[in-house]
C-alpha cells in the first residue's frame, strides 16, 4: 500500500509492482476522500487542502508515475478515473467534489 500524497513513494510504485507481478496492463484511480457535506464557505482550508491533495494530486502522481509504462505497452495499457463517491446515489452535490471533479477533468485526455 502507498500513501498516494507521497510523490515519491507513487513514483517508486510501478517499478515495485513489475518486478513482483510484470508489466502493469491499466491503472484504475479509485483513491478519494469526501470532505463534510457543507457549503465550501463553511470548509476550513486544510480540508479542502487534504481532499485536493489526495483525490486530485494523487491521482496525478499514480497517471505520471504508470502513464510511461502504459504508453510504451504494445497493447497500450488503460485508465480509469473514479472515486467512491462519484457512484450515482442520492443527495446534493456537494461544492469540494465539484471543485475535485473541476481539476481533475484535465486528466481525461493523458
Amino acid at each position: 500500500m502507498v500513501n498516494i500524497v507521497d510523490r515519491e513513494a507513487v513514483d517508486e510504485l510501478p517499478g515495485l509492482i513489475t518486478q513482483a507481478h510484470g508489466p502493469v496492463d491499466g491503472l484504475i484511480n479509485v483513491a478519494g476522500i469526501i470532505q463534510p457535506s457543507v457549503p465550501v464557505e463553511d470548509l476550513d482550508l486544510e480540508v479542502i487542502e487534504r481532499v485536493l491533495d489526495v483525490n486530485f494530486w494523487g491521482t496525478l502522481h499514480m497517471v505520471k508515475a504508470f502513464l510511461p509504462g502504459l504508453k510504451a505497452r504494445p497493447e497500450k495499457g488503460d485508465r480509469d478515473d473514479r472515486q467512491e463517491d462519484e457512484s450515482p446515489r442520492g443527495g446534493g452535490v456537494r461544492e469540494g467534489r465539484r471543485l475535485n471533479q473541476t481539476a481533475r477533468s484535465g486528466l481525461s485526455p493523458l
